[in-house]
């Protein structure tokens, strides 16, 4: 059996009364839900619901745990693909139907071609891999060409400087080619870093001190040149003070640098039992193994 989808939905129950526990009150059991779907149309629902008071465990390792499993799992990338496909057919079903509306909207008309460009953009693969006599024609071609450098050999003396002419004119191309691979080469995955900082906007927002400074790099440069141990000292005390935290990421740039380093602007919200501000926030992350570490964190434009 093959699984052709997976998705992890969050849940939040509130409870008829407050638990006190020694970690504090508890108002609601917040987890996950991971949602598996086979070719064959079976699902299968998981649970997660970390109990952080009781064993401590937290949200926001268990969130990061199944997104790490749907990120690494092969079969998934089918899923995700014929995702879109469903989603761009529907639009595709829609804009038709507001085209049988207002015959004369270009914009939609336009739309509507783009989409169908994609699907018959993605069935292209499949004919070139059949189409194999079209390599044979080029391979053809290449020999029309030296005929006329085996008859200028016959000829004179004068004809073998003109077969060197085109020798310069041939090693030209080589050079332009080098050129384009290093521009063709992906900078990065931007998919990567937003999830690097939504974790950690989520381990924030959950109250996991391990899990927020964890996403922190060795060589972070604290914000005012204080000693590491003294800045992660503040920021647990800020952290695990207030009982209700949420920190939102809203539309957030990634631009990857030429010095290995990406630079990730987001306007920040965050709401906590006696704060609200909405602040310009600017992260500089860096890649250290698997992951995307945050190496210098500033506040405002």
């Amino acid at each position: 059996m093959r699984i052709s989808s997976a998705e992890v939905l969050e849940r939040r129950f509130p409870l008829a009364a407050a638990l006190h526990t020694a970690r504090g009150a508890v108002r609601e059991r917040r987890g996950f839900v991971l949602r598996l779907a086979s070719e064959s149309g079976a699902v299968g629902l998981g649970e997660a619901s970390p109990a952080s008071w009781v064993g401590g465990e937290s949200l926001g390792a268990a969130r990061a745990s199944l997104e790490m499993a749907i990120r690494t799992h092969p079969s998934y990338a089918t899923a995700h693909e014929n995702l879109g496909d469903i989603y761009a057919k529907m639009a595709s079903q829609a804009y038709d139907k507001a085209l049988q509306i207002d015959k004369a909207n270009t914009p939609l008309q336009t739309k509507l071609n783009l989409i169908k460009d994609i699907f018959v953009g993605s069935a292209r693969p499949p004919k070139l891999e059949g189409a194999k006599s079209e390599p044979a024609k080029v391979a053809v071609a290449a020999p029309v060409q030296k005929p006329p450098a085996s008859v200028t050999q016959p000829q004179s003396a004068a004809p073998a400087p003109v077969a060197t002419k085109p020798a310069p004119v041939v090693t030209k191309p080589a050079p332009a080619k080098s050129q384009v691979k290093p521009a063709a080469t992906p900078s990065g995955n931007p998919e990567e870093v937003l999830s690097a900082v939504n974790m950690w906007a989520r381990a924030w927002s959950d109250n996991d001190v391990g899990a927020y400074l964890a996403h922190y790099a060795t060589d972070f440069k604290t914000p005012n040149g204080e000693p590491r141990a003294s800045w992660e000292a503040q920021r647990k005390a800020r952290i695990a003070k207030p009982r209700n935290i949420q920190v939102d990421v809203e539309s957030p740039k990634v631009v990857f640098n030429d010095n290995g380093r990406v630079t990730v602007t987001f306007r920040q919200h965050y709401r906590s039992d006696a704060l609200n501000i909405t602040s310009n926030k600017t992260l500089v992350m860096v890649k250290s193994g698997d992951q995307w570490l945050i190496q210098i964190e500033k506040v405002g434009s």
